[in-house]
This record gives structure tokens, sequence and C-alpha cells, in this order.
């Protein structure tokens, strides 16, 4: 634990969410000029959904490998939590039967961020720790919001939750604030130094800015181009019925 300016000690799930605090809010900011667009249009959010998917892959295969040869990270595995199989659901969804066939492979930027995930994790496996809190608890807690705005966006079935299984825990998770106290309770409880907790909060802040890097490159991709636009013109044409219908009624 730590002292904070009111000298009251802080617990590791605390310092987590304090100390990237400012990071975390930055990505917010880019992920909300994001969403709209993203949201709206099932080829840029399928490639945003194949971006994450090496992503969350990676960390769970390196969360399993490092786990075995470092036993006290073990204690953060949640199967419930798990999402890779869900990104495949999602990925079938939009992409069809053969998605694998028509996944586009890892961008410059995924691919340097998964490399990333590798490396620090092979040098220091407590550090697949901050990819695990960050990731997960992403989906977790932000994704029931997400899943409403994604529905309603691309008119999705809200019964079947084709589309959105990356969001749902409901079938792994009957009781979603006491699963959530029990995993700050966990967190909280990993025995690791002082100096190891220090680098796994280090490491989330790099976290945030590698997601932000993914939410630039799809605000980059010519299918967001395209949609922005669509949307630019169709604004254009309902200003200009506007005015229109207001000079009518002599109301301009």
């Amino acid at each position: 634990m730590e002292l904070h300016s009111g000298g009251l000690m802080d617990d590791f799930w605390t310092r987590l969410r304090r100390e990237t605090r400012r990071e975390h809010n930055f990505s917010n900011t880019l992920v909300n000029l994001t969403l709209p667009f993203a949201l709206s249009d099932r080829s840029i959010y399928a490639k945003a959904l194949e971006s994450f998917y090496y992503v969350y892959s990676t960390v769970e295969e390196e969360f399993d490998r490092q786990r075995r040869n470092f036993p006290k990270i073990g204690a953060l595995y949640f199967e419930e939590l798990r999402r890779k199989k869900s990104f495949e659901r999602d990925l079938q969804f939009f992409l069809g039967e053969n998605w694998r066939q028509k996944l586009q492979g890892p961008s410059p930027t995924v691919a340097q961020y998964v490399e990333h995930i590798k490396q620090v994790s092979s040098s220091k496996p407590w550090l697949i720790l901050s990819y695990v809190i960050t990731l997960y608890m992403a989906l977790f807690r932000g994704g029931s919001i997400l899943r409403k705005i994604l529905v309603v966006s691309m008119a999705l079935d809200k019964e079947s939750g084709e589309g959105v299984a990356i969001y749902d825990f409901s079938s792994s998770i009957s009781d979603t604030e006491a699963f959530f106290k029990k995993y700050i309770e966990t967190v909280n409880a990993l025995t690791l130094s002082e100096e190891q907790k220090d680098e796994v909060i280090e490491e989330k802040r790099a976290i945030f800015l590698w997601n932000d890097a993914i939410f630039n490159e799809v605000r980059s991709g010519p299918y967001y181009k395209t949609v922005l636009w669509r949307f630019f013109w169709s604004l254009v044409f309902v200003v200009f019925v506007v005015i229109f219908f207001l000079k009518k009624k002599n109301y301009w």
C-alpha cells in the first residue's frame, strides 16, 4: 500500500485506478470521438473487433503461459472473463461462416502491440496482470453500455445477443457486483512486491497509449473516412431541407 495526500493507505486496486486516471480519461475522450462512427458501420466495427481479437488472444495465451512460470499471478485467473471465444462468435456474426479467411491480419500497430505484450510478459511475467486487469475490466464494467449502443445503432437482435458476445458475461456470471467485489479483493491480495506493483501500474499507462494507437488507426482508415463523408453529406442534406422548409413557411 501507499500513502496518498490524505495520509491514508491506498490498496493496489485504488492505486491502479488513481495513478492512471489521466491516461484513462484521455483514452476515453479518443474512444468517444471514434465510437459514433465505428458503431454505425459494420465494416469499421468489424475491423476494430479484429484488431482487439489479436490483442485479447495474445493476452490470454501469455497469461496461461506466465501463470505456470510465475504461479503467484495465477490467483487472478477467472475463466468467466475469458473473451477469445466471444470475439470469435462476434467476428463470425459480422464476417460470416468463413470469417477466418476474411481476416485482414494484424495491422502494423496491432502487430507491434502484440509483440510488446509478448516481450514484457516474458521478461517480467507479472506485467501481464496489467493487461488482464485493464482489458477484462474494460469489457466487464463498460461493456453493458457499449452493448446497448451497438444493438440500437446496428439494429441487432437484443434477445439473441448476436454480434455483442464480447460484452455479455451473463452466461458465466450471475451476480456482477458480487463478482466485481471478489475481483477487487483478489487484486488487492496479490503477493507482489511494491516494485512489481509500481511496474504493473506503469505498464497499465502504456496499455492506454497502445489502445489509443489502435483507435487512431481505425479513424485514419478508408472505411472510417467514407462513413465520415457520408455523415457530412447527410448532415448537409438535412440542413438544406430544413432551410428550404423554413423559407417556404416564411420563417427564414
